[in-house]
């Protein structure tokens, strides 16, 4: 089975915990015409039921969301746009912006080369996948999504609700929560503590 390209755009922001850099990314779609270099305030998405959202609104809604999983220690303080690339994995930049708070909210300490892997069902029938790394949540295990963290229950009611701009790969938007999965990143385990 080919895999679905990235895009049509592509959403990130980029954060980092205790040295090392990680960058929450998903698929999203543009009303209109954009170009290299548009003033973010000026960018509208695609969003699941409101209508078009103004780019610099739909980033801090989401980072307004996604803060409570993260540890205070947590900064994210810019957010970026892409132009996804179907025949390939190149990026086309197209802007970004502050956001309005930098760190995350979670007083708790970050469980280092820890990570959360959150699926839904897309309208298309497929399946998109949300990752976030080194959260204070330190569990290992798996369950239906929003079952085993009151964190990952807000970033699934966001990603279902009508102002999300999340898309799936198939370009859909995303109907049904599916599970959850926590556990240790091999790679990063390996990189943070050089084993």
């Amino acid at each position: 089975m080919t895999a679905l390209p990235r895009g049509p755009y592509i959403f990130q922001i980029p954060y980092t915990i205790t040295g090392f850099s990680h960058k929450f990314e998903v698929n999203c779609d543009v009303i209109g015409d954009v170009s290299p270099g548009d003033a973010p305030d000026i960018v509208e998405l695609r969003t699941k039921g409101e209508g078009p959202i103004p780019l610099d609104d739909c980033a801090n809604e989401l980072w307004t969301v996604l803060r409570t999983i993260f540890s205070t220690t947590t900064l994210a303080s810019v957010y970026s746009l892409y132009k996804a690339n179907a025949l390939n994995t190149d990026l086309e930049f197209i802007t970004g912006g502050s956001l309005g708070i930098a760190n995350g909210s979670n007083a708790a300490t970050p469980a280092l080369a820890q990570q959360g892997i959150f699926t839904l069902r897309s309208a298309g029938g497929h399946i998109a996948k949300l990752q976030v790394m080194e959260t204070p949540i330190a569990l290992n295990t798996r369950g239906p999504l929003g079952s085993l963290s009151g964190e990952a229950l807000a970033i699934r009611n966001y990603a279902l609700s009508s102002s999300s701009f999340i898309a799936a790969r198939d370009r859909s938007f995303l109907i049904a929560p599916l599970n959850e999965s926590w556990s240790q990143n091999e790679a990063l385990s390996r990189k943070r503590f050089r084993q």
